[in-house]
């Protein structure tokens, strides 16, 4: 499928709105211009980015995937699916850790 005018605008309306931290607006026209072209992998690693920034990491997880799925030679995605993936590692050891020593674990959390 051929990148229309329409999906460029979308897409380009979202970065706009992404760069004014308005991620859901962002989300929801980069979620149209996937609708109308689903073959549009800057549209999935964008959306993936924005929910990255609303810390929807597994949504991110799944975008940039999509994004590689269509262009395997996508580079920025690949680095920013690492990013979110070991974030989510993270978390799930600090909410282990936080279970075993509430306490302790909510320092390291803080840093203290």
């Amino acid at each position: 499928m051929l990148i229309t005018r329409e999906t460029l605008a979308y897409n380009n309306r979202g970065n706009a709105k992404s760069d004014l931290q308005d991620y859901q607006g962002a989300i929801a026209d980069y979620t149209k211009a996937i609708e109308i072209n689903p073959q549009l992998a800057p549209a999935y690693y964008n959306r993936g980015l924005a929910k990255y920034d609303l810390k929807d990491y597994q949504g991110a997880i799944a975008d940039y995937s999509k994004a590689i799925e269509i262009n395997p030679q996508y580079a920025d995605a690949y680095y920013n699916r690492g990013l979110a993936k070991e974030l989510v590692r993270d978390l799930k050891v600090l909410v282990l850790i936080g279970k075993k020593h509430p306490h302790w674990g909510f320092k390291m959390l803080l840093g203290g």
